[in-house]
């Protein structure tokens, strides 16, 4: 039985049955009558949740009720007080009881009693007869008894009376008593009877014989119809036809006998005896032995019972012939598995009736596999992990495809290669799973080549396994020195004069090595290039008190978590030195670290049959480089190497620059922006433009973007003016002296201009909302206004003088939510930033339901990937038609499952592992349109499970608690460990315990009577094919006794694996956190 089909009755409200959802037995709710109803046709509903919903299959089973004597034989005669004629003979008829039984296959049986019972005698037609003469006696009183097959019996007392012959109206000879008749005719005249010595008018009728109505006689001219009769259901008649006188009582009948024989026509179709048949061979066979004989009844006769059987489908390449006489059905030629390994024949059985009736049935063959093909690996073997990866986790699956079935496909795994990589990395020979062994440290060695062997038992295949070791950030920086020493001239430096450099390294690689140098935020008067760790002074020296300074430098890389390390760092003012100049570009060093990353680059691609890609760079570490690789052939390339130009460096585009402030701006105002030219738009950190300012109380410049911002209140004994120095540079252009600008700041006394007290708004609106979305109270100056600066692409919103930011456009396809910069103005120059998020809501009724049968489906482990399993149908509250968009919002889930936009249908992207994990919980994000918001769907996808790992001989432990001081009752499932659910071996007692008495049935279900309490240990084997488990349980019976009773709470769930799932699954939907 599929675990992926549901079934249901279609017809149920019609029919006296059930049926398991999941198993698809038919059970039985009411009580049959077949005297009520002799037959049900129920139309099965199957639905396959692996696929499309609309994958539904109908097929109708007819049930036909088979009758029990359960009814009570009925005596139907309405005359009780009888004449019968003085001139009677030995052996004529006397009177006839007409007695039936609606039940079918019954038989009556007669019996007389009474104190005349001596002149009579009664046969199985409930024929009366003389069976002595009458002498003088003129009256007669006799009883009779009719019983059926199961003894019921019903009883009647007759009285008779002697009366001369001339009163009797009698029959004229029949020169035919026996007749013949077509079965399935209707209102079909057969015969008609005469009478004489008739004075006062006479009438027929059917005496006798014809129990359920299936003949008609005319009263007055004695012409006797067929109605409708059946001959495979009674194939031969009896008929008694009586003829009385009228308007006399009691009245003076006789009787006839007449024998109507049905003759057959073809109305009955050729019928199977099986409702499926199925048969297997082998693959590669050629065999003249029978597969299997299908046989089919007929209940006519002669030809019209005569069938014929023939394949009328399914019959691929002309694989199977089959005997039209006989049913046998063979295999006509080889068979190959790989090919086909299912055959579903559709067989014929034709009778010779004209015109002639069939009947089909479906024959399944399965070809059965012999190991005649290798495995494959399913792709190249290349795997990154990374060297945090902990020991005995698994690193990789060796996952191959083998077209012959599991049972010769059972592969087992090794790996060739030196002893040192065989403990590093340990497969599992049955299972593929590559685990680490010992700790990877990327570092001393960041790639393993190996090869991978797998056996099937016949054929033996190999690979190249490579494996690849990323890095973790398991190395803070280091500087190359714990105390750096710089001195200062103090009349030859100035603001952004470079005082030295720090430098350190990191043993990580790509981003974790990527470090960034930082200050201490307690060093005003200094600060450090992030990128080349350069010291300046942010202040010309002259105005320094001090003589000797002590700081602290900070190096983070960009790992996750960031590691750093810290140096400390003494400046000395002196007198004259030499001023620091830009180191001149070191070729050497450059083309030596460029050689270890093309030797990186040459390896990993010259490896492959893959052409080596071109690839550029434009900066090595710290120096003004620009490379490009371009292969030459599979073993060779070009570097071409050039100095950057100095053009690409960023300068001011103006060396003065002025700002105005309001002395009462508050904190945060952005004062203004230094305008640079010559920023590149690479998102390389390394050409991304640096700012510094010099050192002050109240400014403060953002490095990336050179916003100087308001940092402290500006106090009233401030001048009008205010001067500072800024530089800009490119770290990465070291020889290229740095920009250097004068900012002026004019201060004024006109109102402030306002500041954002949020950096980030958000919003929501729909149809029904007033256009207005957002209001900002401010008091706005008359030099400041309100500016939307980004996000607006589509004229859809706009911000008046007033700060009312409104809905003034339509748009031509409404997006669902919206980000907007805005800014605040003055004299042309952004005071202050901030953003605002607008979410669109719609408000006509979107709400939807998924069914929770609709929320849960079933994929087969180990199947290739591709797979079809649901298609999602929401229902609408509002019954409106609509299309969905469907979206699959978990990264992690999308790699496993990939969902089409428009149609719902999930479908698999990977092959899956029951054991690793058994259970996925999509969220799928479900719109009714473009135009609503999303509502969120947890779909749990489960792991069906296939028998592909071997039991463990581990022990078991089961433990049962009885309500007695000895246990009774079963324990289903008593396998041994297994990481598969399911299983198909049978389980014995290894060592036959007197003491115990346990029996083991089917499903290693363990019968057991009279088990005490307490502990026992048993030993149990399982067979499965040629394998055979030894293993041990421990089996602990306890005792529920009345304090344990009483001071205890016993919860039982009743239902099986699948209800379990289906529960745990809706639990964990409704408490997420247990999930």
């Amino acid at each position: 039985m599929d675990d992926q089909i549901r079934y249901s009755i279609a017809n149920s409200d019609y029919v006296p049955f059930s049926i398991n959802y999941f198993n698809g037995t038919i059970m039985l709710i009411e009580t049959l009558d077949y005297e009520n109803v002799k037959k049900y046709v129920i139309q099965i509903q199957a639905r396959d949740e692996r696929e499309f919903a609309e994958n539904i299959s109908f097929v109708n089973v007819t049930v036909e009720v088979l009758d029990v004597p359960d009814n009570v034989p009925v005596i139907r005669n309405s005359q009780f007080d009888i004449y019968i004629n003085s001139n009677l003979g030995i052996g004529y008829i006397v009177y006839i009881v007409d007695a039936c039984d609606i039940d079918s296959n019954t038989t009556l049986q007669y019996a007389l009693s009474g104190l005349d019972r001596q002149y009579f005698d009664i046969d199985h037609f409930g024929v009366i007869r003389l069976s002595t003469e009458f002498g003088s006696k003129k009256e007669f009183s006799i009883s009779v008894t009719v019983a059926d097959d199961m003894a019921m019996t019903t009883s009647a007392s007759f009285s008779f009376y002697i009366d001369s012959e001339g009163a009797f109206p009698a029959f004229k000879q029949l020169i035919e008593p026996k007749i013949t008749v077509y079965e399935n005719v209707t209102d079909y005249f057969i015969m008609q009877f005469e009478t004489k010595n008739v004075s006062n008018g006479h009438r027929y009728s059917i005496a006798a014989g014809d129990c359920f109505e299936d003949f008609e006689i005319d009263s007055i001219s004695g012409k006797l119809f067929v109605k409708h009769v059946d001959r495979e259901r009674i194939p031969k008649f009896h008929l008694f036809i009586a003829v009385s006188d009228m308007n006399v009582t009691p009245m003076h009948t006789s009787y006839i006998e007449v024998t109507v024989e049905i003759l057959d026509s073809n109305d009955n179709k050729p019928r199977f005896e099986q409702a499926v048949y199925k048969a297997s061979l082998k693959e590669n066979e050629l065999k003249a032995d029978v597969l299997l004989r299908v046989t089919a009844f007929d209940d006519d006769l002669g030809s019209n019972a005569r069938i014929h059987y023939s394949i009328i489908e399914g019959n691929i390449g002309d694989a199977f012939r089959i005997d039209p006489i006989t049913g046998d059905l063979r295999n006509a030629i080889p068979l190959d598995r790989e090919t086909i390994d299912k055959y579903r024949l559709i067989i014929e059985a034709r009778d010779s009736g004209e015109p002639p009736l069939l009947d089909i049935r479906i024959v399944d063959v399965s070809v059965l596999d012999e190991n005649d093909n290798p495995p494959r690996f399913s792709k190249l073997l290349n795997v990154q992990i990374s060297e945090g990866t902990k020991i005995r986790d698994v690193v990789f699956k060796i996952k191959t495809t083998d077209p012959d079935s599991n049972e010769n496909s059972h592969n087992t795994y090794s790996i060739i290669a030196e002893s040192q990589e065989k403990e590093i990395f340990v497969i599992n020979s049955k299972t593929g799973y590559i685990t680490l062994g010992k700790s990877l440290d990327r570092e001393s060695q960041d790639r393993y080549r190996m090869k991978v062997v797998v056996n099937d038992g016949l054929f033996s295949v190999s690979t190249t396994l490579t494996i690849t070791v990323t890095d973790v950030n398991d190395n803070a920086p280091i500087f190359s020195q714990p105390l750096y020493t710089f001195e200062i001239d103090r009349n030859n430096s100035s603001f952004g004069s470079i005082i030295g450099k720090v430098s350190a390294q990191d043993l990580d690689s790509g981003e974790n090595s990527t470090i960034q140098f930082g200050i201490s935020p307690e060093s005003a008067l200094f600060e450090v290039d992030p990128l080349t760790g350069e010291i300046m002074v942010l202040r010309s020296p002259t105005s320094f008190d001090e003589s000797e300074f002590h700081i602290k430098v900070y190096a983070s890389d960009n790992g996750v978590p960031p590691k750093s390390g810290v140096t400390n760092v003494r400046i000395v003012l002196c007198g004259s030195i030499e001023k620091v100049s830009a180191r001149d570009l070191d070729s050497k060093e450059s083309v030596k670290k460029l050689s270890r990353e093309t030797i990186e680059v040459s390896a990993r691609d010259l490896d492959t049959t893959e052409p080596v890609e071109n690839l550029s760079r434009e900066t090595i570490e710290n120096d003004n480089i620009k490379f490009s690789i371009m292969p030459v052939d599979h073993n060779s390339i070009i570097v071409n190497l050039e100095e950057a130009s100095s053009s690409v460096a960023p300068t001011f585009r103006d060396k003065n620059v002025i700002f105005e402030l309001s002395r009462r701006s508050k904190n945060s105002t952005i004062v203004g922006i230094l305008p640079v030219d010559n920023t590149s738009s690479s998102s390389s950190s390394s050409r991304k433009p640096v700012f510094f300012i010099e050192n002050n109380n109240f400014l403060r410049v953002l490095q990336e973007s050179g916003e100087i911002i308001l940092s402290n209140a500006i106090g009233a004994n401030m001048n009008n003016t205010f001067s500072i120095e800024a530089i800009v540079k490119n770290s990465m252009l070291r020889h290229v002296p740095p920009s250097i600008c004068q900012v002026r700041i004019m201060f004024n006394d006109y109102a402030p201009t306002p500041v954002f007290p949020e950096e980030i708004y958000i919003v929501s609106f729909n149809e029904t909302t007033s256009k207005e979305l957002l209001r900002f109270n401010f008091i706005m100056p008359d030099d400041a206004e309100f500016k939307i600066l980004g996000g607006n692409d589509g004229k859809l919103f706009c911000i008046s003088k007033t700060g009312s930011l409104t809905l003034c456009g339509a748009p031509t396809q409404r997006e669902h939510y919206y980000t907007l910069g805005l800014g605040i103005l003055s004299n042309g120059y952004i005071r202050s930033q901030t953003t605002v998020e607008i979410h669109f809501t719609n408000t006509i009724n979107t709400k939807f339901r998924i069914y929770p049968g609709n929320r849960m489906a079933w994929v087969r482990e180990n199947i290739s990937p591709g797979i079809r399993f649901l298609r999602l149908k929401p229902h609408l509250d509002d019954q409106q038609n609509s299309n969905f968009i469907f979206k699959i919002v978990d990264e992690e889930m999308s790699e496993f499952f990939q969902i089409d936009a428009n149609s719902g249908v999930l479908s698999t992207k990977q092959t899956f592992d029951r054991e690793k994990r058994d259970a996925y919980l999509i969220p799928i994000a479900i719109h009714r349109n473009e135009t609503t918001q999303p509502e969120i769907e947890n779909i749990t996808v489960f792991i069906d499970d296939v028998d592909d790992n071997p039991p463990e001989q581990s022990p078991i432990k089961v433990f049962v608690f009885s309500e007695e001081s000895e246990f009774f009752g079963n324990i289903d499932q008593l396998y041994p460990p297994d990481e598969d659910s399911i299983s198909s071996g049978a389980c014995s007692i290894a060592d036959e315990t007197p003491s115990l008495n346990i029996k083991f049935g089917e499903s290693c279900a363990g019968v057991f009577e009279s088990v005490p309490s307490g502990k026992h240990h048993i030993k149990l084997h399982y067979r499965e094919n040629d394998l055979l488990i030894k293993y041990d349980m421990e089996l602990l019976v306890t005792w529920l006794n009345e304090k344990i009773i009483d001071n205890a709470i016993l919860i039982e769930f009743l239902g099986t694996d699948r209800m379990a799932a289906e529960f745990l699954s809706r639990l964990r939907v409704s408490l997420q956190e247990m999930v």
